[in-house]
């Protein structure tokens, strides 16, 4: 189970924890579906996003430049 601490101006989640694959709403908000991408290179299991394509708001080749940083 992931650990985290819910602040008044977001959350605080500690480092080292084990993450699994989901599926999540981004809430066609950009930074959120960016967020869950990076933490989805590191879960075990595949993760789907849903609204990730919001990204594209203020990163249109997120995806594209985040496949090439992960060696994919």
């Amino acid at each position: 189970m992931l650990k985290f601490e819910e602040r008044p101006d977001g959350l605080r989640i500690p480092g080292r924890q084990r993450l699994y694959g989901a599926e999540l709403e981004s809430f066609d908000d950009h930074r959120i579906a960016m967020a869950f991408a990076v933490a989805a290179l590191r879960a075990e299991g595949e993760t789907l996003i849903h609204g990730a394509d919001a990204a594209g708001v203020s990163y249109p080749a997120f995806f594209e430049e985040l496949e090439t940083v992960a060696g994919r």
